[in-house]
């Protein structure tokens, strides 16, 4: 069976079709996986369908990010059961064999380091302190945050995203 969910995040409608289904041996139903949607501005909807596997995967949150552009950092595992952190973002230029926009990812190996790309910035929020700890997390869900940057005595505020690809941030 399915659930629908429907919100409007930063003014924009994000759908999602919550797919459970019954064991074949007890009673027992499981999520398994979701269709997410978003819709911009401009008319244009982004889909991809997020599966769950043992209650892990990709937040609503995190799917509205992905759609909306921006990589969230997750931890992941392989076929063997192994654990590994990546970034991942969506391909929208490429599809799979379900019609879902493929998956990029950017390991730990890549070597994008968000605390040191925002290190080249004068960030007021890298302060080693517990400001800095929620914008790394922030980020890291994929959202765009508040910050503000040291310039001419003062505080400018600005808006960040971490952009794993080319090791930088917007």
């Amino acid at each position: 069976f399915q659930l629908t969910y429907a919100a409007e995040i930063n003014k924009k409608p994000f759908e999602a079709s919550l797919n459970f289904r019954r064991s074949g041996a007890t009673d027992l139903y499981f999520f398994n996986s979701y269709h997410a949607s978003l819709t911009h501005s401009n008319g244009a909807t982004r889909e991809q369908l997020f599966y769950l596997e043992r209650g892990k995967g990709v937040t609503a949150k995190e799917a509205y990010n992905l759609l909306d552009g921006r990589a969230v950092f997750k931890e992941l595992s392989n076929k063997a059961g192994q654990m590994y952190k990546a970034w991942i973002q969506l391909d929208f230029e490429k599809r799979d064999k379900h019609n879902n926009h493929e998956v990029k990812q950017y390991h730990e190996a890549y070597g994008y380091d968000l605390k040191g790309a925002l290190s080249r910035y004068p960030i007021a929020e890298m302060d080693g302190g517990d400001k800095e700890k929620a914008l790394l997390q922030s980020l890291g869900k994929g959202n765009i945050q508040a910050g503000g940057i040291e310039r001419d005595g003062g505080i400018t505020k600005l808006f960040v995203e971490a952009n794993p690809q080319f090791k930088s941030i917007n």
